[in-house]
């Protein structure tokens, strides 16, 4: 409402106006220059609930008033010197019953015969419905519909808002937790289920955060962010607060009572070293460190950590175009009859030389390959070349040439197309299949009812030898072993290096006697001394393979050294 005194009202309008004015479906309000109400029709009353005279004496200080919205008077005045033809602004009134409601306003100036200004007109329209809406889409898209929380965009908007208006020596912190295993809740247990989960953990974190801000930030996820924290430890106190409210108690969700744990990684610094992408890569970086240390952790940034994880993306994206570029290729290690010290067969060992790293090490580039399944393409790499590799030394070598060792990973394992391939690559590299022994992990095949039994058998079936790679470390059900078409049993180098201890010694031997006792003779990995090859061959060791024999080598030197002698 335009305010103003109460004042006699203008001269005679027109007829036709008059119509108009009274009967139009949207509010009317005509007021003087200084904003008082002149008059009003039947839906000005209709929108306020109050009669024209009412507003009229209390358009000044009624309930209904309001300060003038921002920019308002330079709106007016511009209107006035003509410098606009309307203007349009929204405001909020007091109802008769006493709710508050949103109005549109749009102002017109009338102006005499003369063309001075006389009257402003305002359009007013009830808004309330549609802002109602707009908030609720605003809600929508801000927060997160399971839990309730402010979601990622919403985080992010907070987050930069906070970098932005901070002093930048203020520090900042956030935790990144994330609940273990929830992708087997929501498998096992329906999404229903798992939403309540999801919850009732956002409640017991909202409890235990003494305000700090809590958002959705998508699937299992949840961003804490802590503001003007006074130290790093204070921050990582809040995400252990957090990790106890999780793992306190069970949760009971329906008729389940779940164990549940999480992971949280935590990173503060100052505003002036921070970027709300930075921020965020490092804190889940860092919570990648935790679930890989155990889970049921908290873990702080450290520099050194980042670098770490930086080099595992960095070598994850490198790897798919790596095999294309030629930078992998493969070693050969022998294997060695104990008895006789003569050559009996060589594993195939993958190296990967990074342009720009040089070497990488196995142990880190073939868990990235599982994780991303590259290793199926790079394990039928390795297939071929150690296939044709084992080829040419059998028509080199005839009788005395060795057998090749191939390993297998687990996901190789689950991969319909492993049968085809081993017979295809058997078929293309002219190879007799018992030429060829397949290493697998002992996890791979242990546990009864497994589809990998299927294809060890599918294996065997096609003639290839099969051995239990890292034997001892896993579930080491000898028992089980009678079920399976094992051929050898290949002894983890780690109890080969304890084996002058009479425990390992104990173990060893025993495992010897009933590999044996079942048909599958045994090969110790890890042999670095003579003593221990002397040892593994009195215990009755069918052969073995370490640095004492030789280390890996290429094509080259092993037939080199092949053809000067077959023992070791």
């Amino acid at each position: 409402m335009m305010a103003g005194k109460t004042i006699t009202p203008p001269r005679a309008i027109d007829a036709r106006f008059q119509q108009v004015f009274a009967h139009a479906p949207v509010a009317i309000a005509i007021t003087d220059l200084t904003g008082a109400l002149v008059d009003g029709n039947a839906e000005l009353e209709k929108i306020f609930g109050y009669p024209i005279e009412y507003l009229r004496s209390h358009s000044r200080h009624g309930r209904h008033r309001m300060e003038e919205p921002t920019r308002f008077r330079q709106y007016r005045t511009e209107l006035l010197r003509g410098e606009r033809n309307q203007f349009r602004y929204e405001r909020r009134y007091r109802h008769a019953r006493g709710v508050w409601f949103w109005t549109e306003i749009t102002v017109t100036l009338l102006r005499d015969f003369a063309g001075k200004p006389e009257f402003f007109v305002g359009m007013i329209r009830d808004i309330s419905a549609r802002r109602s809406v707009l908030h609720k889409l605003n809600r929508q898209a801000n927060h997160d519909p399971v839990t309730a929380l402010p979601n990622r965009t919403s985080f992010l908007d907070k987050l930069d808002d906070l970098l932005t208006a901070a002093p930048p020596e203020q520090k900042i912190g956030i935790c990144l937790l994330d609940l273990d295993e929830f992708k087997m809740v929501n498998d096992s247990l329906g999404h229903l289920l798992g939403d309540e989960l999801l919850l009732e953990a956002a409640r017991r974190l909202n409890e235990a955060l003494d305000g700090h801000l809590l958002a959705r930030m998508g699937g299992d996820e949840f961003a804490i962010l802590v503001l003007n924290p006074p130290t790093s430890e204070s921050v990582f106190a809040v995400g252990e607060r957090a990790l106890k409210a999780i793992n306190a108690t069970p949760f009971q969700i329906g008729s389940h009572q779940l164990s549940v744990t999480a992971s949280i990684g935590v990173v503060a610094r100052t505003v002036s070293e921070s970027t709300s992408a930075t921020l965020l890569r490092d804190v889940d970086a860092t919570l990648y460190e935790a679930k890989s240390a155990g889970r049921n952790r908290s873990e702080i940034f450290e520099i050194e950590r980042y670098a770490r994880a930086l080099n595992r993306n960095t070598l994850a994206t490198d790897m798919p175009g790596a095999l294309e570029r030629g930078e992998f290729f493969v070693e050969y290690q022998p294997l060695v009859n104990l008895a006789t010290r003569k050559l009996e067969g060589v594993e195939a060992l993958v190296r990967w030389k990074h342009p720009i790293q040089g070497m990488v090490c196995p142990g880190v580039f073939i868990p990235l390959a599982e994780e991303s399944g590259a290793i199926i393409k790079l394990g039928r790499w390795v297939l071929e070349q150690a296939c044709r590799q084992a080829a040419v030394w059998q028509r080199t070598f005839g009788k005395d040439a060795p057998y090749i060792s191939v390993n297998v990973a687990m996901r190789q394992i689950r991969d319909p197309a492993l049968i085809p391939d081993v017979k295809a690559v058997l078929t293309d590299a002219e190879l007799p299949p018992h030429r060829l022994q397949l290493e697998i992990t002992e996890s791979a095949v242990m546990e009864p009812g497994d589809q990998s039994l299927q294809v060890l058998q599918a294996l065997a079936n096609i003639g290839a030898r099969l051995a239990i790679d890292d034997f001892g470390t896993g579930y080491s059900n000898l028992a089980y072993l009678r079920d399976l078409p094992v051929h050898t049993l290949k002894i983890a180098g780690s109890f080969i290096d304890g084996l002058e201890g009479d425990s390992h010694e104990k173990l060893v031997h025993t495992l010897i006697s009933l590999a044996h006792a079942l048909g599958v003779s045994v090969t110790a990995e890890g042999i670095e001394t003579s003593e221990q090859a002397e040892r593994l061959r009195e215990l009755a060791c069918d052969s073995g393979q370490g640095w004492l024999f030789a280390r890996s080598m290429s094509p080259d030197a092993l037939e080199a050294r092949l053809a000067t002698s077959l023992l070791f």
